[in-house]
């Protein structure tokens, strides 16, 4: 994270993610983030063991009162299992320093009305890859994505066909970006992406943290040629 910091060097706003499986981890993280320069943080929800919307609330409250930066909250019911109502997830917005939300779920109705209720400082960021362009057409800020780290070309041009009106053009990148993700998803998604960074140079091994299990050879050949077929595949098993 600092050589994050370090790299962006003023060009853009560092959101450092923070989460943990515990908050005292997550508040140390957090500090350390103010402490070297990032601009924002964010932090998925408590999820291991499963929490009560009150619990979730409070987690976000003491995070956003203890941060000396804003705090992006997190939607992510795929992760936590649990599915807040359009009024809870309104109630994260109501808190101080928290200054908006990572909305990963399908439902395009609660986005939007989520959008509504925003501060004039807040932002709402998409947060499923696959839907990128439908995010933006309805408002979204921006978006935050596992894949965008190995196809960042793709991912900008949707963003400012989106920006500039174009949607048509936005949803026929988006379809290029979606038949990637369906290469991806043949495979754990983490596992896969970190594959593809090291096929591209950009890191020095796919291996994941354990118990993660890298590629197997045979995922590999799979995953090699589902992307030679894509729009970018030369850009991606080089």
């Amino acid at each position: 994270m600092e050589l994050a910091v370090q790299g962006s060097n003023g060009r853009g706003s560092v959101i450092v993610h923070v989460g943990a499986t515990q908050a005292s981890a997550v508040f140390e993280l957090a500090d350390h983030a103010a402490q070297v320069g990032a601009d924002a943080i964010s932090s998925i929800p408590p999820f291991a063991g499963g929490y009560f919307w009150d619990e979730i609330h409070a987690f976000y409250a003491e995070l956003a009162r203890r941060s000396a930066l804003p705090v992006v909250a997190y939607h992510f019911p795929g992760l936590t299992g649990q599915q807040p109502t359009l009024a809870q997830l309104s109630s994260l917005l109501a808190i101080p320093n928290i200054a908006g939300l990572k909305f990963t779920d399908p439902n395009f109705y609660v986005m939007q009305r989520l959008l509504t209720r925003l501060g004039p400082e807040q932002v709402l960021y998409n947060g499923q890859d696959e839907a990128l362009a439908l995010g933006l057409s309805i408002g979204a800020h921006g978006g935050i994505g596992s894949t965008y780290n190995f196809m960042p070309a793709l991912i900008v041009a949707i963003y400012r066909d989106a920006a500039a009106g174009r949607s048509a053009e936005a949803i026929a990148t988006q379809r290029q970006v979606n038949t990637i993700i369906e290469a991806v998803l043949t495979c754990q998604i983490v596992a896969a992406t970190k594959q593809i960074l090291y096929w591209q140079g950009l890191i020095d091994h796919p291996t994941c943290a354990f118990p993660r299990a890298a590629l197997s050879d045979g995922q590999q050949r799979k995953l090699r040629d589902m992307l030679a077929g894509t729009a970018i595949g030369g850009t991606l098993i080089r």
